[in-house]
């Protein structure tokens, strides 16, 4: 099944207006990821350049920080990327 998608940079854009707590940095280098978030800095890395994988990203923002309901990242990475899915899907509508 293929992602949903928007622009990617009406994407960007929404994600930094409406986090702007988020620093959302570009590293198109690594073909192996697609995005990193990491908690504790607030910090997006994009490595692919599409919407869904922004809009995942600030899936895990919003909720490891905004709803806490995800878990530890590392031990529970599938629940944690089910809640991901579940939220950039969301924000697709």
């Amino acid at each position: 099944m293929k992602n949903a998608e928007i622009g990617y940079e009406t994407a960007l854009e929404y994600a930094r207006s409406n986090f702007p707590e988020v620093r959302i940095v570009e590293d198109f280098k690594h073909q192996d990821k697609k995005g990193l978030y990491i908690p504790e800095l607030k910090l997006i890395t994009i490595y692919e350049r599409t919407s869904h994988t922004v809009l995942h990203e600030i899936g895990h923002h919003i909720t490891v920080d905004i709803f806490k309901i995800a878990k530890n990242l590392k031990k529970e990475y599938a629940f944690n990327e089910v809640l991901a899915e579940m939220t950039s899907y969301s924000l697709l509508l």
